[in-house]
């Protein structure tokens, strides 16, 4: 079923099309989150208080308003609200083995995601953000801009610092590393 249809359904309190919409982009958020927070538990936990706030704001999501992105920023300032009152701690170092532990990936792409990983956790918390909502989540930059506040100006600007940045750190940490066959 498309979108829009289950909007409209989960707008007049259909709680089956709101688990729906969920349902089709809570991988995308969750995987935002765990790259922002730098913890699993924290960012799952972050992204099911969205999921209810959510809910409860279904009805103020404007007509043509696509739901992604209303989701997503909901989700950042549930963040910003944790992060704020201090309840959540970050864990960049130890969070990515214990999710690669889960996952089971071969040795060549957990070494890649943890290169990833890594010089995600080394960029400024602006960069970091915009990085990972442009490259991570395939949001515009004026998407990104709407979600954020941050002005479309700095979100460009965000974007090529943090690209820039990533650039080098994996390029520095590929140099002199055998890849096993």
């Amino acid at each position: 079923m498309p979108e829009g249809p289950l909007l409209r359904a989960a707008r007049d309190g259909s709680l089956p099309a709101y688990g729906e919409l969920v349902r089709r982009h809570q991988t995308a958020l969750r995987q935002l989150l765990r790259r922002l927070c730098g913890n699993a538990a924290d960012a799952d936990d972050i992204a099911q208080d969205a999921f209810l706030r959510g809910w409860s704001r279904i009805d103020q999501i404007r007509q043509f308003e696509a739901f992604k992105p209303w989701l997503f920023k909901i989700a950042l300032r549930t963040m910003a609200d944790v992060q704020k009152s201090g309840r959540r701690s970050r864990m960049r170092d130890t969070s990515w083995f214990a999710d690669q532990e889960q996952q089971g990936d071969d040795r060549e792409t957990g070494l890649a995601r943890m290169d990833v990983e890594q010089a995600l956790a080394q960029l400024p918390d602006r960069e970091r953000l915009v990085a990972s909502l442009v490259f991570g989540a395939g949001f515009s930059h004026s998407e990104v801009s709407d979600m954020t506040g941050i002005p479309l100006g700095s979100v460009k600007t965000c974007a090529r610092r943090a690209r820039d940045m990533l650039t080098q750190a994996l390029a520095k940490w590929g140099e002199g590393r055998e890849v096993q066959s």
